[in-house]
């Protein structure tokens, strides 16, 4: 898959396209997968760290909207755990069947992210421990990028669950500090809706979508573009010659 975003197959490929949106594809070390966190610590602090590194110096000082996606297997599973860690909620409201699982297989989900909370709890005070006990490059890479965008003022576009669940790991260093994020859509994972209710923020839109890649996020684009556009350049009252008085 990060091959055919590379070449230009994907659907997030045409959707930045037809936006007229720059895509930049960043592999996280792709040949080395985080461990079992059922078992163990997804990752050591370190590649933790070195993930946040990446995603944080991806995030050009010119970007006017940053746009965050990703392409991880299992990687809700992670998000799920991160979620339920931090917002207290129970494994089997907000697990999903992710990329087409059936009864069975989510069944089997719910068990291992069950273990995985028992073996590293809920209890969390700093955003590392978070992402190096549930893990996912690709969501310490989100991480990062998001502190960037912060810093250079920079307003950051959320894709979906996994995006959403990565971001939420900051709010226990400040409950504030994703004021500049905006929820570009409402995936079709259950956990995603708990997510937007503990943030507080409204999604843009709510197609039943869970493909992934960005895409949800650079379709909400077009319509952030068609608000500035006719903020911008619609007449006021006075400007169109029209009373106000009704």
């Amino acid at each position: 898959m990060v091959e055919n975003f590379k070449k230009g197959g994907a659907a997030i490929n045409q959707l930045c396209n037809l936006a007229d949106i720059k895509l930049k594809v960043i592999p996280l070390d792709l040949k080395t997968p985080t461990r079992d966190f059922s078992e163990n610590l997804a990752m050591d602090k370190k590649d933790v760290i070195s993930a946040m590194q990446i995603g944080f110096q991806s995030v050009p000082i010119d970007c006017d909207l940053l746009i965050l996606g990703e392409m991880g297997i299992s990687n809700t599973s992670s998000a799920t755990a991160i979620s339920c860690a931090i917002f207290d909620e129970d494994v089997e409201k907000m697990t999903g069947i992710g990329t087409g699982l059936n009864n069975n297989q989510v069944l089997k989900k719910i068990e291992i992210i069950k273990s995985a909370i028992r073996l590293h709890g809920k209890k969390f005070s700093d955003t590392i421990s978070i992402l190096s006990c549930y893990g996912g490059r690709e969501l310490s890479a989100i991480v990062g990028s998001i502190i960037s965008a912060r810093l250079k003022s920079i307003p950051v576009l959320l894709d979906g669950f996994i995006c959403s669940a990565a971001a939420s790991s900051l709010i226990v260093f400040d409950k504030m500090i994703l004021d500049h994020c905006l929820i570009s859509h409402q995936s079709s994972e259950p956990g995603h809706s708990g997510v937007i209710s503990h943030l507080k923020k409204k999604p843009i839109l709510n197609l039943n979508m869970r493909l992934g890649e960005g895409s949800g996020a650079v379709v909400a684009s077009l319509i952030i573009r068609a608000a500035l556009t006719t903020h911008n350049k619609m007449s006021t009252f006075s400007e169109a010659g029209i009373s106000k008085k009704i």
